[in-house]
Parts: C-alpha cells; structure tokens; sequence
C-alpha cells in the first residue's frame, strides 16, 4: 500500500512539474500560442505574445471570438477548417490569415493547428501555434513590384534595342539603293 501511495505521489509530482513546464514554454514562446474550442467559437487561453502580436489584452481576446479578427476571406477558410475538424476530415496542417489587430492594422499570420484530447481520447480543443509573416509578405510584395518594373524595363529596353535593328536594317536598305555602301555592315539588309 504504501508503495502505491508512493508511485501515486511521484506521478502526480511529475504531472504538475509536466505541467509547470508546459505553462512555462507557452507563456515565454515567441510565438502566438492559443487554444480554442472545437466549434471555433471561443479562445479559451491566449500567451503573452499572441496579446503582444494582436495589440489586445488577454482579457479582450477571451471575449471576442476568432472570427471577428479575420478578414473576410479568412473567415471562409477559418469556417471551412472547423467544419472540416468537427466532420473528422484531415484539414491542412499549416494556412495563412489575414487578421486585424485592436489598432486595425490587417497583419498575416501562419498557424498550424492540432486537435488536443481529454483524458478518454476525446477531441477537445484545437491548439494553434501562429507566426506573424507580416514583415516577410511585405518583402514579397516589394519583390514582386520590383521585378514586374524591372521586366517591364526589360521589354522596353528590348522593344527599344528591336526596332533600333529595324532602323539600321531600313538604312542600309536605302544605303544599297542609292549605291552606297552600306552604313552598318555588321546588319545585314
């Protein structure tokens, strides 16, 4: 008997030392870490840098739903993945939103989310670690309006450089007309 007792104490101090840690690791993760029920409807626990992220207090993310910080889109797929997570089909792991923060900034975001279970194997909320990708789509779309006016320069630099060929082909053309010799020999006429 009291070695049950003994193992039982020990379990229970390594669960609460699991727990300690797990709290720990999710309150000083420098990324957005929540959980939510299964319907998607309610954040049931936020970390400091989700709060720090979207600019609310944890208790103004706990009284708003998730959908209400999505743009429109977002909210289809957002609605689309709980439905998909409550009919038990497999959802992509990892998806984008675009997310407006309490000062109505819009940022990006990228999570990925994982079904947690109670203590029977239930499904019971969906844990979700997200990143702010802000900065990085930011840069992407700065790239991709560099490269579009850097190909555009490039179809006028070579429409320019074309039609000078053209120019130098009509001249000796005329050259050879005349009798002449032509202007630009390495163009052929």
């Amino acid at each position: 008997v009291n070695r049950d007792i003994t193992a039982r104490k020990q379990a229970e101090q390594a669960l609460r030392a699991s727990e300690e840690k797990y709290r720990n690791l999710v309150k000083y993760a420098p990324a957005a870490i929540y959980e939510i029920d299964l319907q998607g409807a309610h954040f049931l626990n936020v970390n400091d840098t989700m709060c720090a992220i979207l600019k609310f207090t944890r208790e103004e993310l706990l009284a708003v739903t998730p959908g209400d910080l999505l743009d429109p889109a977002s909210q289809v797929l957002f609605s689309e993945r709980i439905r998909k997570t409550l009919a038990g089909e497999k959802i992509d792991e990892s998806v984008g939103y675009r997310i407006r923060r309490k000062d109505g900034e819009w940022i990006y975001v990228t999570v990925n989310a994982g079904i947690l279970s109670d203590a029977n194997g239930e499904p019971a909320r969906v844990a979700v670690i997200a990143y702010d990708i802000t900065e990085r789509k930011r840069n992407e779309e700065a790239l991709r309006r560099t490269n579009e006016e850097l190909s555009q320069f490039n179809r006028a630099m070579v429409g320019r450089e074309i039609r000078m060929i053209e120019l130098k082909k009509e001249v000796n053309e005329l050259s050879a007309r005349l009798g002449l010799a032509p202007v630009y020999p390495e163009i052929g006429a």
